[in-house]
Parts: structure tokens; C-alpha cells; sequence
């Protein structure tokens, strides 16, 4: 019995020391595993915080390409009107510049003499307020009865330069007619 306690005692010590060996091998994995984990940690902490960087200015730039291409397109509106606005005082700078014929104190009287033909007096002035010259100009007159046309004349002014009433066309003019009064007159100014 004795070699079967020392036997087991052998066993038993040959087990502890397995065993001593399995912990040290064990304590030994764990504080290495336990220094991996930390590198490992702080490994992802800093790729982490590279992503979440990485991730952020893409974010930024996201936003910051968004703000642009709407900026881009606001501008490219203000373009647009700013072309629309130009082209609208462009064609009112080229009408001021066109030639523009107007009436200026043009007045009519229907004259009845004791011995004569009945007739319309047509006084005013023609003046060109352009600053083209107005060609071929010419006073339309149409003479009205009740709605009705009697007659019309025209009266031709050739040429008029553009701005200045010494460029202007004095009208004085008689529209003779039969029958019973004129109850209204038209004048009406053509040019080229």
C-alpha cells in the first residue's frame, strides 16, 4: 500500500506540476492576450477615429458640393434675369433711339363760309422725339360723319431728323368736303 500512496503521491505531483505549468502557460497567454487586446483597442480606437474623420469631412464635402451646386444654380438664375433685364433696357434703349413721330397741339376746326365750300382746318405740330430720322413721314387725316368716313387726305413730310423741335413740321392745312358737318377727325403719323 505504500507503493500505491507513493505512486498516487508521484501522480499527484506530477499532476500539480502539469498543473502549475498549464497556469503559468495560462497567466502567461492571458497578460498576452490582455496586451494584444489593448494594442488591438487602441489599434481600432485610432481607425475608428480615422474613419469617423474620414466619415466626417466626406459629410463636410458632401455638404459643402450640395451648397455649391445650389449656389451654382441661384447664380446661373441671377444670370439668367440679369440677361433678361439687359436685353429688356437694350430694346427700351432701342426704341428711345428709334424714330418716334408725335402730335404736338394738333387741333381741328369745321369752317362753314357764307360763300364757299365747307372745310376742315388742321393746325399742329409733327415732331420727332427719336433720335433716328424719321423717312417717308406722312399725316393720315380721315373725316367723319356720324361714324360714317367722308374723306381722307394725306400729307406728305418726307424726312424728319430725330430730337430737337427745330426738327419738327409745322401742319396748317385745309380738308375741303360737301354736305353737312364733320363730327370728328382722325390724324394718324407713318414713317419709316
Amino acid at each position: 500500500m505504500g507503493g500505491e500512496v507513493k505512486g498516487g503521491i508521484g501522480k499527484i505531483k506530477i499532476g500539480l506540476i502539469i498543473s502549475a505549468i498549464v497556469i503559468i502557460v495560462l497567466a502567461g497567454l492571458n497578460i498576452w492576450f490582455y496586451m494584444n487586446k489593448t494594442s488591438l483597442e487602441s489599434q481600432l480606437k485610432e481607425r475608428w477615429d480615422s474613419y469617423g474623420s474620414e466619415l466626417w469631412w466626406h459629410s463636410y464635402y458632401q455638404n459643402l458640393s450640395v451648397d455649391l451646386s445650389t449656389e451654382k444654380g441661384n447664380l446661373q438664375n441671377q444670370v439668367t434675369t440679369l440677361t433678361t433685364e439687359k436685353d429688356n433696357l437694350q430694346t427700351q434703349v432701342n426704341n428711345l433711339q428709334a424714330a418716334n413721330l408725335v402730335k404736338i397741339g394738333m387741333n381741328w376746326a369745321d369752317n362753314h363760309p357764307w360763300f364757299g365750300t365747307p372745310y376742315v382746318r388742321l393746325t399742329g405740330y409733327v415732331v420727332n422725339v427719336g433720335i433716328k430720322t424719321a423717312h417717308n413721314c406722312e399725316v393720315e387725316v380721315k373725316l367723319y360723319r356720324a361714324g360714317v368716313l367722308v374723306t381722307t387726305q394725306i400729307i406728305y413730310l418726307e424726312n424728319i431728323d430725330g430730337v430737337g423741335w427745330w426738327n419738327d413740321r409745322y401742319i396748317a392745312e385745309n380738308f375741303y368736303y360737301s354736305g353737312p358737318s364733320i363730327t370728328s377727325v382722325t390724324v394718324t403719323l407713318t414713317w419709316d
